[in-house]
């Protein structure tokens, strides 16, 4: 956020992950893709397959390639699959929420609940997670004035944060104020 750090230095050329300030090479540098059937037998390196799966599909989604990008993004998903910790999978469902893939945030939270190694704590927050994607799909279906949709999400988001009294609340409202239904 602070413009002078930068400056009297050359631009910043993207080689991949790493950002270097030298001019352009001739020929562009491809970030090799590694099937997802590649797995170096570390942690840290299929995490780092994983951010290269999920720099290319945020390149996809820059470009209009919705589909593409979800093709990336079920990429990086798979790469867990051996994974036993739910924790790594929740991190990837909120990564894909906030780029509102919400299908696959909701498929990758109900992955990560599955999982042998989870405490809790991690569950109720991914509990909560999946609650928060209900919303936002109750939300989009308000927006397109599908209200008898936005009640189901609603619901279903109750289902998963059983405290959040705001979510019957919305209900009622719906229910009042749109399908004309006071009971």
């Amino acid at each position: 956020n602070e413009p002078d750090w930068w400056e009297g230095l050359d631009s910043l050329f993207s080689l991949g992950m790493l950002y270097d300030t030298r001019p352009p090479i001739e020929a562009s540098r491809v970030v090799p893709s590694y099937p997802t059937s590649h797995d170096p037998g570390d942690l840290m390196s299929r995490e780092l397959l994983v951010n290269l799966d999920l720099i290319r599909g945020e390149e996809l989604l820059l470009n209009g390639e919705r589909d593409e990008a979800e093709e990336q993004f079920r990429m990086a998903l798979s790469r867990y699959d051996i994974e036993t910790r739910g924790v790594l999978l929740n991190q990837l469902g909120i990564y894909f929420r906030k780029s509102d893939a919400l299908e696959l945030a909701l498929e990758t939270y109900n992955r990560a609940l599955e999982k042998p190694i989870l405490s809790s704590n991690q569950r109720a927050e991914i509990r909560f997670n999946i609650s928060n994607v209900h919303k936002d799909r109750a939300n989009l279906a308000m927006e397109s004035s599908d209200y008898v949709a936005a009640v189901q999400h609603f619901e279903e988001a109750a289902n998963y944060d059983e405290n959040n009294s705001r979510l019957i609340l919305n209900i009622g409202l719906i229910y009042a104020q749109h399908l004309r239904d006071n009971n």
